[in-house]
């Protein structure tokens, strides 16, 4: 590539967009001995002008997982098989400030961690199932784009790719069907806060 554009070789990749990089014939290490807690510290900093106990204790327990984390990471190695899974989970209103979920999914190629999230869900949901239907909806859109990525890369799937969600709600409305009636208005919410939130941006 040298050849053809102007470039320089800087060798091994050690440090790329805050991850720092070990490379070795055993395989691949990532890891964050400098976290990124910027939204964490951002949360805390909302409460300056008037701190309290629980306050200084977020501050002590953000200190405690940075000493105690620093050394982990992520190990990738060479592996034969390369099944594309998917992990959902989220809390339902765990934020006290604007009572929304937060929501989180992981995909393992193999057993090798290639993509995640955790984030607030743009809606309000009013339940459980409604906290997990809309996790579930942006899951399956990332499972979708992943699968494109790989068949690009000649590492097309030929089998669907499971996705493992945590909803007691859901199984109970497949056992009884008298429970279907509350579950009506998750889709119609989730499409009117969708476009609501884009008329929002519009303006």
């Amino acid at each position: 590539m040298m050849k053809e554009y102007e470039m320089t070789d800087l060798g091994s990749m050690k440090y790329f967009l805050g991850i720092q990089v070990q490379q070795s014939e055993k395989g691949i290490f990532m890891y964050q001995e400098k976290p990124d807690i910027v939204h964490t510290v951002s949360v805390v900093s909302r409460f300056m002008n008037d701190p309290s106990n629980h306050h200084f204790a977020a501050v002590k327990r953000i200190l405690r997982y940075v000493q105690g984390t620093k050394g982990y990471g992520i190990k990738y190695t060479q592996e034969k098989e390369s099944i594309l899974v998917g992990f959902t989970d989220s809390d339902w209103a765990g934020a006290i400030d604007d009572r929304r979920s937060t929501s989180g999914h992981v995909f393992f190629l193999g057993s090798r961690v290639i993509s995640w999230s955790s984030k607030k869900q743009s809606t309000m949901a009013l339940s459980t199932a409604a906290v997990e239907y809309i996790l579930a909806t942006s899951t399956a859109c990332e499972a979708v784009w992943i699968r494109r990525i790989l068949a690009d890369l000649r590492q097309e799937q030929n089998t669907p790719t499971n996705l493992y969600c945590d909803n007691m709600s859901t199984i109970v409305m497949t056992k009884n069907p008298v429970f279907h009636s509350r579950s009506k208005h998750i889709e119609l919410r989730h499409i009117l806060s969708k476009n609501w939130l884009k008329m929002e941006r519009l303006n």
